[in-house]
């Protein structure tokens, strides 16, 4: 799927998940009044988004990629090194262990180095993060290229759908999102 696509599933998983988690702080009086509201649909859709873009980022030339080409090249260099095709795009960076791997990671620091309100938001955004990477992932596992989505357990590429990158089908997940994201605006 193309970036653009990726984006709107990132805003559309964004949106979602901060309605779930506003219904449920709202649900919790003890909890500070700035946590509900715009600072966790801003920090959780954000999160969204980047996380929808993120697993590109093993692909030099992706919208990603040219963002962040002191990860990009890297791992360009270690796929062109390897003959293991897990390590080229859509391999390591669109598995499901690696993303909860990175963001338990990211956790993991975030709580280390980070208190506070902004422990706070960031966690917010950690979860967008995390749902936008889930989200691309699950994107590509819907074209015909397919991801290693269950690797290592699951050593084969998975494909579940026949979309082209580019095609009339991909089109039609776009108008999905887009009209998911006015339906979800509409009834805030």
């Amino acid at each position: 799927m193309q970036y653009k696509t990726h984006a709107l599933g990132g805003i559309t998983t964004g949106l979602i998940a901060s309605h779930m988690i506003i219904d449920t702080l709202q649900a919790t009086p003890s909890l500070p009044l700035f946590l509900t509201g715009a600072s966790v649909y801003a920090s959780v859709t954000v999160g969204g988004v980047i996380g929808s873009l993120f697993p590109d980022v093993d692909h030099p030339n992706s919208y990603m990629g040219r963002r962040l080409p002191f990860l990009s090249r890297p791992i360009q260099l270690a796929s062109k090194a390897s003959k293991d095709s897990f390590l080229k795009h859509r391999g390591l960076f669109h598995t499901l262990l690696f993303v909860f791997c990175l963001s338990l990671g990211l956790y993991a620091l975030m709580s280390y180095f980070i208190d506070g309100l902004m422990f706070h938001v960031l966690r917010f955004f950690l979860i967008g993060f995390f749902l936008g990477n889930v989200n691309h992932i699950l994107l590509d596992t819907c074209t015909k290229s397919g991801t290693y989505l269950f690797y290592p357990f699951v050593k084969k590429k998975i494909s579940i759908l026949p979309v082209v990158t580019g095609s009339f089908g991909e089109v039609v997940f776009a108008g999905v999102y887009l009209l998911s994201m006015i339906v979800i605006i509409g009834g805030m």
